[in-house]
């Protein structure tokens, strides 16, 4: 049975490009796998969560310029697969306003 987790292949590339260290980790307990802080004048940053069961779910806590602050958490698949929107989040390309329905 699996009982340990590692980064995907196919995210060893953009690891790489977001200086992230690759991981080993015990399934099922959630890692910080790191933080990336957008190039200068942005201030906007991710911290990046991974929890394997094996497959990996992701969580990012995103702050941006605009002082704008959410959570993403994922369905089971790669960082790469989730990176793109993410980036957009942050950089307040996309933004997703939680608002109480009146009736």
């Amino acid at each position: 049975m699996f009982t340990e987790s590692t980064t995907y292949t196919v995210d060893l590339g953009l690891f790489q490009k977001l200086e992230l260290p690759t991981f080993k980790t015990k399934n099922n307990e959630k890692l910080f796998v790191g933080e990336y802080k957008f190039p200068q004048p942005s201030k906007a940053n991710v911290k990046i969560f991974v929890t394997c069961l094996p497959a990996q779910f992701w969580e990012f806590e995103v702050e941006t310029d605009e002082g704008y602050q959410c959570v993403i958490t994922t369905g089971s698949g790669s960082l790469t697969d989730y990176w793109g929107s993410v980036y957009k989040v942050a950089n307040g390309c996309f933004v997703v306003t939680d608002r109480q329905r009146s009736e």
